[in-house]
């Protein structure tokens, strides 16, 4: 599976020049939320994704100039009326694109980066803070920041800035004097305490605008299955902020055409060793939504192996007692699969793909929230 941080620190390392675009923000129903990425390497090749079609296609064209002037560019898309019709994006929407210059000669960015990828690998929360450039101003080496909940900054300085950032002293995780955990932002004398975001946001901080983006690790989702149920939960999970894996056998469904709001999609070899080629951790949260009775029983049989700290999967009671009872008798213990969330799902009385999804996503974020609380 790819991790773009550890895509972007390898081709640093090696000297290789980038281009990194993210989405800054959006209004409306485009199709990709704020912190989507996409790098853009000087053969025009791509990793990531910011939603396809005309705005990627425009994204890749820019970079180009970015490559020669290395100067970062903040451009606005109104995916509407023809934009939105000369793409393959089903509805409108506005969103603000950054793409910037990673210089690999930048040993300042590198160090920032491989903090990032870290935390990313180690599980740990942190949070990228980024001074969007203003036109008229030099934006060739963009301001950039790299905070650890542990207090730490990792930064790559800008031209003449005058903006600095600090965070509190002490374990983020946990509220400091019974306060949310911060970020002082300091901008030509303008100060803002910016609650750390759990979604990526841009905020305002005298005449400069400042995008924060946490790093994913409010959970990982690994839907197994690709049909109609996956593509709506993935959606929502996503926007949720989670980390949202699709796995499937079949690549014609699980590509990123049909999810395009994904961090990762994998092709699965065969159901049999699904969960070997991923890494699990306790913040990971498992759904199984697959094709039939079969692929979830042999995708549930693993899951029950892991210390996943949700597990759920999709069926009516009676699929459910089928294949706990066929699983007991190959050794599995009634406690463990009373662990299971099965059928899936806060009952909501749901019964359309969509509706199944908002019951699974808000199940989801019900667990979340229940160990965070363990955690603190």
């Amino acid at each position: 599976m790819t991790n773009l941080t550890a895509e972007i620190v390898e081709a640093l390392t090696n000297h290789h020049h980038l281009a990194l675009a993210t989405i800054v923000s959006r209004n409306g129903s485009a199709p990709r939320t704020a912190g989507a990425r996409m790098v853009i390497r000087v053969d025009g090749t791509i990793s990531g994704t910011i939603g396809g079609g005309l705005l990627e296609a425009q994204c890749i064209e820019i970079a180009a100039d970015v490559f020669r002037t290395h100067a970062a560019v903040l451009i606005e898309f109104h995916l509407t009326g023809k934009d939105a019709a000369g793409s393959d994006m089903i509805c409108g929407g506005i969103q603000e694109a950054l793409i910037e210059f990673l210089d690999a000669e930048d040993a300042d960015l590198l160090t920032s980066f491989q903090a990032a990828l870290h935390y990313e690998q180690t599980r740990q929360r942190g949070w990228w803070i980024i001074q969007l450039p203003i036109s008229g101003e030099d934006s060739t080496r963009l301001p950039r920041w790299f905070a650890g909940a542990d207090g730490s900054i990792t930064a790559r300085a800008g031209l003449n800035i005058g903006t600095t950032i600090q965070l509190p002293s002490g374990q983020l995780l946990t509220s400091l004097n019974g306060q949310p955990p911060y970020i002082l932002i300091e901008v030509d004398k303008a100060i803002s305490h910016v609650d750390l975001p759990h979604e990526p946001q841009v905020f305002t901080v005298g005449i400069k605008r400042i995008y924060v983006e946490p790093l994913s690790h409010y959970g990982t989702v690994y839907i197994f299955g690709a049909g109609h149920v996956s593509q709506k939960l993935a959606l929502l999970t996503s926007m949720v902020g989670f980390r949202t894996v699709v796995l499937d056998d079949r690549a014609e469904f699980a590509n990123q055409k049909r999810f395009p709001t994904a961090h990762e999609i994998v092709v699965l070899r065969e159901n049999q060793d699904a969960l070997r080629e991923i890494i699990l951790d306790p913040d990971s949260y498992i759904v199984i939504v697959t094709r039939g009775h079969v692929h979830d029983k042999v995708i549930l049989q693993q899951a029950l192996e892991t210390n996943a700290v949700y597990i759920g999967m999709i069926g009516s009671k009676r699929k459910r007692e089928e294949i706990y009872r066929a699983l007991e008798h190959q050794g599995i213990s009634r406690e463990r699969l009373a662990q299971v969330h099965s059928p899936i799902g806060l009952p909501i009385e749901s019964e359309s793909p969509e509706e199944i999804a908002v019951s699974i996503t808000a199940e989801l974020i019900q667990s979340r929230a229940r160990y965070i609380a363990r955690k603190s």
